[in-house]
């Protein structure tokens, strides 16, 4: 690979700029031809009554910035690239660790069916979205054990989710550090 920053998009395109070349030539051979016409044609006296014309610097520079418009025509059409490429990259799923608490807290029936049924549900809702996802399953209470290593199966998942409950873990009780400790493990 070029160490060179600009790539060209199209660089099959690159004739156009021989052939810009060619047509600028042969605009310049035409006005010198042209001058040379009319000298020709009337004396030098004469042409300055007859014609005005601007001064050979100003066609100079008429002729200038035709051809450079024409060569930047030719580069846009190449389409040059610099910077950032954008390369098409297998998609790398995420890995996420779900802790559900199941302490007898959850069995609680303020939310209908309980607490505990309905963070299973959520939870159940959210593996249908997760696609290849590698996605693992941590109970806890007062202890956190692993009910499912990170897994891209959803189905086992889902039979890990529904036989998890307050029998899932040795100890009662609520300690949210332990469910986060272990997820970041692993």
């Amino acid at each position: 690979m070029s160490e060179w920053p600009i790539h060209w998009a199209h660089p099959e395109r690159a004739f156009v700029l021989g052939v810009w070349l060619l047509v600028f030539l042969g605009l310049v051979w035409l006005e010198r031809r042209g001058d040379d016409a009319l000298d020709r044609l009337v004396g030098p006296a004469l042409r300055a009554r007859l014609v005005v014309q601007p001064s050979r610097w100003r066609r100079g520079v008429r002729l200038a910035l035709v051809g450079l418009a024409g060569l930047a025509m030719g580069a846009a059409l190449l389409q040059p690239q610099w910077g950032l490429r954008h390369v098409a990259a297998p998609r790398v799923g995420a890995e996420i660790m779900i802790a559900i608490d199941v302490s007898r807290s959850m069995l609680a029936d303020d939310a209908r069916p309980s607490r505990l049924e309905r963070a299973k549900a959520e939870v159940s809702d959210l593996l249908s979205y997760l696609g290849d996802d590698q996605v693992g399953l941590i109970a806890f209470a007062g202890r956190a054990t692993v009910l499912s290593p990170m897994t891209p199966d959803k189905s086992f998942l889902r039979l890990a989710l529904d036989g998890a409950g307050p029998h899932s873990v040795s100890r009662g009780g609520t300690r949210l550090a332990e469910p986060i400790l272990r997820a970041v493990a692993g």
